[in-house]
């Protein structure tokens, strides 16, 4: 379960820095 928050907190983070 924390893997999936992990990756999803990522893919934000991802999303947000190639805004």
């Amino acid at each position: 379960m924390q893997l999936i928050i992990s990756l999803a907190s990522f893919f934000i983070l991802s999303r947000s820095i190639a805004c």
